[in-house]
Parts: structure tokens; sequence; C-alpha cells
């Protein structure tokens, strides 16, 4: 089970050069990807809301 605990370790790990919206979106596109089938509930609601902050 992929949790919030393993986003925000993820989120970190890949966020290195700082905030920046599209990179923050990306990220969480290729987490949602990545670990689909394992994803708890709390943390899809968390990506898509990550998601869609790259479309303005």
């Amino acid at each position: 089970m992929y949790t919030l605990t393993d986003l925000s370790n993820d989120l970190e790990e890949g966020l290195t050069t700082g905030f920046d919206v599209d990179a923050v979106s990306d990220l969480a596109f290729a987490i949602y990807h990545n670990h689909c089938l394992q994803l708890a509930e709390s943390v899809v609601d968390v990506l898509v809301t990550l998601m869609v902050m790259g479309m303005g």
C-alpha cells in the first residue's frame, strides 16, 4: 500500500529545486502512474489535486 508518508517522501526527494507548480503536477502524475494499483484512497485524492494544479 502506497501511503501519504510515501507520497511525502517521494515529493521531497523529487522536488530538489524548490516549489514549481508544473514540477509538482508532473511528479504527482508520475507517482500516480507508477503506483496506481497500490494507492490508498487518501493518496489518490491528494494526487488528483496536485495533478490539476498544473492546469491553472
